[in-house]
């Protein structure tokens, strides 16, 4: 049991910094950086958020600790939230938490996936948010239950071991509030 975030395919990474400039945090600096979060961040209600999250590295990574506390997968799936511009990476980092969690001993429920599904979203890039994740104001909706198709499309594509087909949902985040 808890059993190490995998890395994703180095040479698929490389492929897509040169097509998109896209980059990716390597582990080592992902530990550093968790290493030197405060104590009191693991703490099974403190919420942790990616507002870059690409494939997931940092959450999964995340998610091992939270793990490796004692925590619930469920809770501690409640507590990350990742958003991103590529829908194919938001698509992978949903896919790469499930998969942690399962290749960790637990049962992934439709609750998880939905939860996966609601806190890891697509911020499109365009007028409304012309500066991505940077003019977005991080207040997730619940917008998918547990009984919603997605969340068959991917409890089938895990019962399955495939891909769902669905993709993830874009999601038009609520506008940024004055304050």
């Amino acid at each position: 049991m808890n059993k190490k975030p995998l890395a994703v395919n180095q040479v698929k990474r490389e492929k897509r910094a040169k097509q998109t400039a896209d980059g990716f945090t390597p582990p080592r600096p992902v530990n550093e950086i968790l290493d030197k979060l405060p104590p009191e961040m693991w703490e099974p209600q403190r919420d942790s958020c990616d507002p870059t999250c690409g494939d997931g590295d940092m959450l999964v990574e995340v998610l091992h600790r939270k793990l490796q506390k004692g925590h619930n997968p469920h809770q501690a799936l409640l507590t990350i939230y990742g958003i991103d511009i590529m829908a194919d990476k938001v698509e992978e980092c949903r896919r790469r938490l499930l998969r942690f969690v399962s290749e960790n001993g637990y049962t992934i429920t439709r609750a998880m996936t939905a939860e996966v599904l609601n806190h890891i979203i697509v911020t499109p890039v365009g007028k409304k948010y012309p500066r991505g994740a940077l003019d977005y104001d991080f207040r997730f909706a619940t917008r998918i239950s547990e009984h919603d198709e997605e969340v068959d499309r991917w409890m089938h594509s895990i019962t399955n071991g495939n891909q769902p087909r669905s993709g993830p949902t874009p999601v038009t985040p609520p506008a940024k509030s004055s304050r």
